[in-house]
Parts: structure tokens; C-alpha cells; sequence
């Protein structure tokens, strides 16, 4: 698997080109999604597989902030939700998903996130302190709605 087309993308993000930063994360997406239809359960396969699917979790994050940079947080939080499907142990998407749970208010939902980022990456400094705010508007509300 060539990873020229992620390369590409990471690219053009560093370069702040968003929106094409954003087609390339795309295009690499629906190549690796494609791979995955054909591919069979061969030794030499399996490698190629756990590489691919950590770049393309990488992908899925990538694109996810791109789209949280935009405010669009629908796309942004599925991104993320696909990255995690890939990897499951990408501390950052479940800190980021947990980011865009807290702007839009759903509390109980951040916290979630925002504790597997913390168990996933103790030292995600940013994390600890968006959990604690989360805990803390999550304990407001259910005080204001009693």
C-alpha cells in the first residue's frame, strides 16, 4: 500500500490549504476503503492491513479536526467515530470527539470521551482539564434540572 496520498494530504493541511487538505483525506480514505473489499486474511496481508488502518484512523482524525476547524461538527464527530473503529486506542479522537460533545453541550457524552482519552494517554494534559469542566457542567445541570 502506498501511503503517497496521505502524505500528500498531511501536506497541504501544514500548508493550511484546508479544503484541499480535506478532498486528499478523502481520496486516500475511499482508496484504503476500497483495499479492504478485496483484500484476504493472508500473513504478508495482516501487516499491510494493521499499517493501513493506522494511517487511515490517522486519515479519519486529520479530516475530523479539518471539519472541526470549520464548525462543522457533525462531520467532524463522525470522523472521529470512524477513526476510533480503526483504532480504537487513538487517545486524540476520543479527546477531539469529547471536544465537539462538550461545545454542543452533551456533557454526559464528553465525559465519556474525555475519561477514555485520559486512560488511553494519562499526560493528554488538555484533556484532564476539558474532563474537569465537563464533570463540573455536567454536575450544574443535573443540580439546575432537580
Amino acid at each position: 500500500m502506498n501511503f503517497e496520498m496521505f502524505e500528500k494530504a498531511e501536506g497541504l493541511e501544514k500548508e493550511g490549504k484546508k479544503e484541499e487538505a480535506i478532498k486528499a483525506y478523502t481520496d486516500f480514505i475511499t482508496q484504503c476503503c476500497s483495499c479492504y473489499e478485496k483484500e484476504v486474511e493472508l500473513p504478508e496481508v495482516l501487516e499491510q492491513t494493521r499499517a493501513r488502518k493506522e494511517k487511515l484512523a490517522l486519515a479519519y482524525n486529520n479530516r475530523g479536526f479539518l471539519y472541526y476547524l470549520k464548525v462543522e461538527f457533525k462531520l467532524a464527530a463522525q470522523d472521529y467515530t470512524h477513526a476510533l473503529n480503526y483504532n480504537p486506542n487513538m487517545a486524540v479522537a476520543y479527546y477531539n470527539r469529547g471536544l465537539i460533545h462538550y461545545r454542543l453541550s452533551r456533557f454526559s457524552e464528553a465525559v465519556v470521551d474525555l475519561k477514555e482519552a485520559v486512560k488511553l494517554k494519562p499526560d493528554l494534559e488538555p484533556a484532564h482539564m476539558c474532563l474537569q469542566q465537563a464533570l463540573k457542567d455536567f454536575e450544574q445541570r443535573s443540580v439546575v434540572q432537580q
